[in-house]
């Protein structure tokens, strides 16, 4: 796959996560179809958009506290000498 540029590879896979997000916008209703701006802002007080809101920053959120978790971990287990790698 040497012929096709990273740039283009980079390219097509950012373009898959914004149509898969801009789906999924839609779905609940976070953005609506605006005849003068093409995409409009969706009634906030809909239930599914302060839910659908609060589960992304959660998820986001939880994901970068075990990540972090996880490396602070294995940092700590590698500094104090209890990482040990089983030679079998």
């Amino acid at each position: 796959m040497k012929v096709i540029p990273k740039s283009v590879k980079l390219a097509t896979i950012v373009g898959m996560g914004l149509q898969i997000a801009v789906v999924g916008m839609v779905t609940v209703q976070f953005i609506v179809r605006n005849e003068e701006t093409l995409i409009g802002l969706g009634d906030i007080k809909n239930y599914k958009v302060p839910t659908s809101s609060l589960t992304y920053l959660l998820t986001h959120l939880l994901t970068y506290l075990l990540t972090h978790l996880g490396m602070v971990y294995i940092l700590w287990t590698v500094i104090n000498g209890d990482f040990i790698i089983s030679s079998s």
